[in-house]
Order: C-alpha cells, then structure tokens, then sequence
C-alpha cells in the first residue's frame, strides 16, 4: 500500500511540475491544420553591463557543506583579491569531550584536510598561513556578509611559512584512540605556547570544556588568512581531521589528543581591489570589443539586458531560446592553473529584491538535476578550439512576453561561494563571437 501512495504522490508531483513549465518543443497539433513554419533569429540588440565585486550574504545552513578558499590572486584584468575565514570550535553533536582532570596539556593545533582535486591557481606557491583569536562572539549571528569582519588580537597565535600542499605526502597523526594514522594533505598549524592562554583555561574549565555551550563561552574562535603567489587552497572543514586539536598526557602519562570540531557557521571573507585593472576600465567605460569579466565567490558578474526581444515580437510561439556566450581565446589565462568554471548560471531579481534562479534552472534545481544544465562545452571551429557556454532560458522567456518575470538576467558562476574561477567573456559586441540570444519560434 505505501508503495502505492509513493508511486502516486511521484507521478502528482510530477504532474504539477510539468503543467508550470511549458514544453520545449511545440506539437503541430496545437495549431490544428495551419501551415507551420519554424524560424530561427538572433537578431536582437542585448545588452551587457559589468558588475563590480558585490558581498554576498551567508549563514551556518548555506556555509556548512562547503569547501572554504584560503589565498591571494593577482592579474592585470581582476586586480588582487584574497579570501580567508573564520572557524569557531566547537564540541561535536552526540560526542562527549574527554575528562582532562590530572592530565597534562602538551600542545595545541589547527588543522584543516586540503582538497588537492580543486586547487586553483599555481599549486607550487609558497602560503604564509596566519591564525588569530577572535576578539567577538560571533556564533549567535544568524547571517554574516563576505566582507565582514570582526575584531581579532593583534598577535598571531600561530604561523606556518611557506606552506606547500603535498599532492602525495602524508603525515602521521595520533587519534583519540592512542593509534596512530596517516592523514593526506593535511595543513597543520601549531599555536603558539606562550600565547595559547585560552587552552590551558580549556584545558582546565571541566565545567564548560565538554559542551558546545560551555566551550563558546571561553574561545570565540579563530581567524585564519594566507598570503600567496596567485594560489588558491581549498579546504574541507568537515573532514575528521579538519579540527581544534588537543594533545596531552592522561594521569597514566599515556600520550592522548582530543579533536573540537567546527561549528557550521564558518563564514569566508573576500575581498577585491580593481584599481587599475581591467575590470576597472571596463565598468568606467565599456571595451570596445566587448569584454566582459566574471569571477566566481563575491567577485564581478554580468548584466544581461534582453528587452529588445519584446520590441521585435509581440509574444511569438516559442519553441526554444538560449542566450549563447563565448570565453575569450588569445590565452591570457593558463587553462591549466586556472581553468573555467563547470557551468554557469542566470538568475534574476524578483519585485521583493530576492535572487533566484532563472525557470528553466530552477527546474533542474528542484528534481535536483543541475547536471549538464548550463555547462561549459568546447567547440572545434577549423584549427582553433573554442569554449562557450550556452543557457536555455526557453521557459523564462515565455514568461518574460507575459510580464511576471523580469528581462533583465544576470550572469554568475556556478556554485560561487565556493568557485573561486574567472573568466573574460566576449560581449555582444564582438565581430565574430559575440554573445547571442537565439530564439527557435514558430509562425503560422
């Protein structure tokens, strides 16, 4: 019986989504015996507008499941942005901290599980990584801005110079259990003793030391930042070994460490400086072949103007639409260290200020099939290889000639809190490769 009802709320739901997005592709019955004819154009004036580095907002649901950057960029079209976080320790969910009475704290340390798999820039760069305390309590916030900051002291806890990630070393570790381990990738950054106060009156405070509670009322956390030659690390917070760690001597003078996990709230902290870029020149005054630059996490993104689709037609029956953009080919970026973003998004402004996803993505986002929706693709066009990214925005359009959703969209990296990649795309403009909104209708 329940297999009965699943089958039939499925097929329901199904149902309702299909019947608020129109079909793609028009049957001739529709028309009855009219001749049809299909017609393609893309013939229309769009509209490009770069967008500075604007703050986005975050909280401990939209932070949690996220890789966090951690480093410094710099190039002549971007100008220099760096992104660093803060983490606040915390005593895990249905885990109970040890009893430290009549043991002996030995040393402290952070460390965080880098993900090799999505370095970005030069993965050879020296990191200068620095670690501060926190002066504030921020755990209560419910939201934080990227370009947030909070108060810390003045005097790095502690500082590892020079750090490069090892693709195939690993280092040994000890568990909670006494047994010793081997952790891939592991940047570790040990706190300076004569600094580490906080972790003594941890250490010590059995009253608050093994609640997530208790510990907050004695270390609001910690900020961490990196100095780097065009390199960007990626960390994975919610790894094992991404924690607060504790070593020390139990009563028996048996060698122990207990990890403090992280609490979900971990915001990041970008921050840009366009003078002199680029991307400076290009929002004072348009290029004149049509340049435009776009940057994943809070960096620039793009205004897409398609009004002129409503000048030229009087609600025309839609089969397929898609705006068409290509990325710039002269090699000023290494693809390699800097490769382009998986796929791309459009989303739009509501009447109530609210950001959301174009239909058509939106529809992939709720049966949770973003897959292949908006992705980059490379081309062959003669001896040359040509990248571009194409958007289907057939649903959105039709929606547009109905006046309940808005013509201006507005370009964006996919998944870009956590996409720290950049690209320069060719604008409408463009001789030969430039932007496009390509419309399939039909006329009878």
């Amino acid at each position: 019986m329940r297999k009965i009802q699943s089958l039939v709320f499925t097929l329901s739901f199904l149902c309702l989504l299909f019947s608020c997005a129109d079909q793609t592709d028009v049957g001739s019955g529709l028309l009855g015996s009219e001749d049809l004819e299909v017609t393609f154009t893309d013939d229309f004036d769009i509209v490009f507008t770069q967008i500075a580095p604007t703050p986005l907002t975050q909280s401990r649901a939209l932070n949690a499941d996220r890789t966090h950057s951690l480093g410094t960029l710099t190039s002549a079209a971007f100008g220099e942005s760096s992104a660093s976080f803060y983490v606040i320790p915390t005593v895990a969910a249905n885990t109970i901290a040890p009893d430290f009475r009549g043991s002996f704290l030995d040393s402290i340390a952070l460390t965080f599980q880098v993900d090799t798999s999505s370095l970005y820039g030069n993965p050879l760069a020296f990191h200068d990584i620095e670690v501060f305390e926190l002066e504030e309590r921020i755990v209560d916030l419910d939201t934080i801005l990227t370009d947030q900051t909070f108060s810390i002291k003045d005097e790095p806890l502690g500082v590892v110079n020079r750090f490069v990630p090892g693709f195939l070393d690993s280092i040994l570790l000890l568990d909670s259990d006494g047994d010793t381990m081997y952790a891939p990738n592991v940047l570790r950054i040990p706190l300076n003793r004569t600094r580490f106060g906080f972790g003594q009156k941890i250490f010590s405070d059995t009253l608050n030391n093994n609640t997530a509670e208790g510990l907050n009322s004695i270390l609001n956390g910690f900020y961490v930042r990196s100095t780097s030659n065009n390199s960007l690390l990626q960390l994975n917070l919610n790894d094992a070994f991404s924690s607060l760690i504790f070593y020390y001597r139990d009563s028996s003078l048996t060698n122990q460490n207990y990890p403090y996990r992280f609490d979900d709230l971990r915001p990041q902290n970008f921050s840009y400086d366009i003078s002199g870029s680029e991307v400076e020149q290009n929002i004072a005054t348009p290029t004149p072949d049509g340049l435009f630059y776009l940057q994943g996490q809070a960096g620039t993104t793009i205004e897409i103007d398609i009004s002129d689709v409503k000048q030229k037609f009087d609600d025309p029956f839609i089969n397929f639409a898609s705006v068409e953009i290509f990325v710039q080919q002269d090699g000023l970026f290494d693809n390699a260290l800097f490769p382009y973003p998986q796929a791309l998004d459009l989303f739009v402004y509501t009447e109530n200020g609210d950001f959301i996803p174009v239909i058509d993505l939106g529809i992939g986002q709720i049966g949770g099939q973003t897959a292949g929706v908006f992705d980059g693709e490379a081309i062959e066009d003669g001896n040359s290889v040509i990248f571009k990214y194409e958007m289907n925005i057939t649903n959105h359009l039709k929606e547009i000639f109905k006046d309940t959703q808005p013509s201006k969209l507005y370009l964006i990296v996919r998944d870009r809190v956590q996409t720290p990649n950049s690209l320069i795309l060719y604008g409408p403009d463009h001789p030969t490769l430039g932007a496009k909104l390509k419309l399939t209708y039909t006329k009878s």
